[in-house]
């Protein structure tokens, strides 16, 4: 049995990596490689849900591996969004944050004891900790922002577990992880682009899915909405990542076009260009 529900969403996202693709093709650079990892986990994400199926042991495989697929596709979020500027150190933390989740997913499939949950909130407790070390190379923004959201996912999968919700787990990880992303895109482009400020609101409203989607089926059970609508925001993210780019793009070749390639100094096509501006601007002072 096939599931065809995600396949609108399958075909979308295919033509999305393959302008990811193109764009890799003509710009090298280790981010762009981390966003086009990122929507091919989104596309595995959707993938996996054709398999259809009645046997409780395919429902676990399909559930487990679509969230694991969301939870790395997050991860390399964060990483284009702001991992060029992290140490090694720092990135092997993260990492170990990653795998904590990771397991605490696979354990949530698995129905396994409450111990091990703890012990998968525990691991990330502790990179939290490692994180808050001293590091000269780290930016401190970047690593507070890991500290304050990490720790705080520590303090509610542990919670969770100890109430036996561990279910409500998937989206307390999914909200802290696309959260993450966004504050780092924020922090990544602080002149406020349209690219830039449309992805923060794609990968925020991203987030905020998943605990709305819990409120809404614990006090509006009746009320149903379609995944088109939940999908919303993996669009927008990818509307803004590409005017970005775009915009990156048009900035790069009018810094090319007012200065000197060899020693980055202003040509005289940018003096000519400033001299006409301030001569116009004088003109219209004095009609003024």
């Amino acid at each position: 049995m096939v599931n065809y529900g995600p396949l609108p969403d399958l075909l979308a996202l295919t033509v999305l990596i393959y302008v990811f693709w193109s764009i890799l093709r003509r710009r090298a650079g280790e981010q762009l490689h981390a966003w086009l990892l990122g929507w091919i986990f989104i596309l595995l994400h959707f993938a996996v849900q054709l398999i259809g199926g009645r046997t409780a042991a395919l429902r676990t495989f399909v559930g487990a591996t679509s969230a694991i697929m969301l939870d790395l596709a997050g991860a390399a979020f964060i990483y284009a969004a702001g991992g060029g500027r992290c140490s090694r150190r720092f990135r092997w933390i993260a990492m170990g944050g990653v795998f904590s989740t990771l397991l605490y997913i696979l354990f949530i499939y698995l129905d396994v004891s409450t111990f091990l949950y703890y012990a998968a909130a525990g691991i990330l407790f502790a990179s939290v900790i490692a994180a808050m070390a001293p590091d000269a190379e780290q930016p401190k923004a970047e690593r507070n922002i890991y500290v304050c959201l990490g720790l705080l996912l520590a303090c509610v999968l542990a919670g969770l577990a100890h109430r036996g919700q561990q279910g409500y787990g998937l989206d307390a990880i999914f909200f802290t992880v696309y959260l993450m992303a966004g504050s780092q895109y924020w922090r990544k482009f602080p002149q406020r682009m349209t690219g830039s400020l449309t992805a923060v609101v794609g990968l925020v409203a991203w987030a905020f899915v998943f605990p709305l989607s819990v409120l809404l089926g614990l006090f509006k059970p009746g009320l149903h909405i379609q995944d088109s609508v939940w999908n919303i925001p993996k669009y927008i993210v990818a509307i803004g990542v590409l005017l970005t780019l775009l915009e990156e793009e048009i900035n790069r070749s009018e810094h090319l076009a007012l200065h000197d390639p060899l020693t980055g100094l202003p040509n005289r096509r940018l003096l000519e260009d400033r001299l006409t501006k301030a001569i116009e601007r004088g003109e219209r002072n004095e009609a003024l």
